[in-house]
C-alpha cells in the first residue's frame, strides 16, 4: 500500500486558491508560525576554541579531509604535524572557526532562504483521525485535509521544478538541546546527501510529537512560493463535519472543476457521541444522516 501524508487547512482564501490552482505553498522558515522553529539566537556562537577536545577535532578533521579525496594515511600525517606544532591550539582554532563560519552561513541560507512545506504521516493510528490536528489546523472540524500519495507527490512536484526535494523526518526528542560542535560534525557528514541542515532543523520537543511531521524543502528556490502538482497525486479529501454548508459547497465546486471524484474521494470527519472520537464516513452516508 502507497504511503499517505496529509495537509491540514483551515479553509482561508489563500487555501482555496491553492486547490483550486493545484498547488502548495512553501514558505520560508523564519515566516513560520511557530516560535520555536529554527535555530535559537546565538546558539551557534562559539568564542572560545580552546575547549574543544582533540577528539571532536580529530573528527571533523577526518571527514572533512575524506570528502577532498584524501587517504587515511594522508589525514594521520597531516593530523600528526598538526600535534606536534608548538602553535598546535591557533591552528586548530583557525580550521575550527572557518568549518564553524561555514556552518552558520549554511543555517543562515536554511533558515532566510530555503522554502519549506509541512505534513502528517500516519503512525500507529490514521492522522486523519488526529484531533489535535484537525484542532490546530483545521479550525477544529471546520476546515478541511488533503491526503497525498507520497510518492506521486514527490515526482510530480520534482518533475514540475527540475530539481530533488530534500525531506526530513522530525525527529522528537525531550532533550533537544543544541551541542554546537555535534551539529556540527553531524552536518559536514551530511552535507552531500542534500539533507544537510537535517540534524539542526528537523529536531522538535516531543510536545509536537502528534504531528509525526514531514517536511520538504527546496534548497534552490525560483520564481514564486507556489509548488504544483499533479490533481491525480490526491487520494482523498476529508471536510470536517462543522464547516459551514455555503462554505460546503464551494469547496466541493472547486473540487469537481479540478477532476476529483465527488462520491469516491470526498469524506467526512465526525465526532462520535460514545466514544468521542473521530469518525470518517463517506459524503455519501455523511449526506443521509444531516
Amino acid at each position: 500500500m502507497t504511503e499517505s501524508l496529509y495537509r491540514f487547512y483551515s479553509y482561508s482564501e489563500n487555501d482555496l486558491h491553492s486547490l483550486a490552482g493545484c498547488y502548495l505553498w512553501f514558505s520560508k522558515l523564519k515566516d513560520f508560525n511557530d516560535p520555536f522553529e529554527g535555530v535559537p539566537e546565538g546558539v551557534l556562537e562559539v568564542n572560545n576554541f580552546t575547549n574543544i577536545s582533540d577528539a571532536n577535532f580529530i573528527t571533523l578533521f577526518t571527514i572533512i579531509m575524506s570528502k577532498g579525496g584524501d587517504s587515511q594515511a594522508a589525514i594521520s600525517d597531516r593530523l600528526t604535524r598538526i600535534f606536534i606544532q608548538d602553535n598546535r591550539e591557533q591552528v586548530k582554532n583557525q580550521i575550527m572557526k572557518g568549518q564553524l563560519d561555514w556552518f552558520k552561513d549554511l543555517a543562515n541560507k536554511n533558515e532566510h532562504t530555503r522554502l519549506h512545506c509541512c505534513f502528517c504521516r500516519d503512525d500507529e493510528s490514521k492522522a486523519i483521525k488526529n484531533k489535535q490536528m484537525w484542532s490546530l489546523y483545521a479550525d477544529g472540524l471546520r476546515g478541511f485535509v488533503l491526503e497525498f500519495c507520497k510518492q506521486s507527490l514527490e515526482n510530480g512536484i520534482e518533475q514540475e521544478i527540475g530539481r530533488e526535494l530534500v525531506f526530513a523526518e522530525m525527529i522528537y526528542d525531550d532533550k533537544c538541546e543544541f551541542d554546537v560542535i555535534k551539529l556540527l560534525i553531524e552536518t559536514v557528514k551530511q552535507h552531500d546527501s542534500n539533507n544537510g541542515m537535517q540534524s539542526v532543523f528537523s529536531r522538535k520537543d516531543t510536545y509536537w510529537a502528534y504531528e509525526n511531521e514531514l517536511r520538504y524543502s527546496d534548497s534552490s528556490p525560483v520564481g514564486d512560493n507556489k509548488y504544483r502538482f499533479p490533481v491525480d497525486t490526491i487520494k482523498s479529501i476529508t471536510l470536517g463535519e462543522k464547516m459551514e454548508v455555503t462554505k460546503r459547497t464551494t469547496l466541493i465546486a472547486i473540487l469537481k472543476s479540478i477532476g476529483i471524484d465527488i462520491d469516491v474521494q470526498i469524506n467526512f470527519a465526525k465526532v462520535n457521541t460514545s466514544t468521542l472520537q473521530l469518525d470518517i464516513v463517506t459524503y455519501k452516508d455523511f449526506l443521509a444522516e444531516e
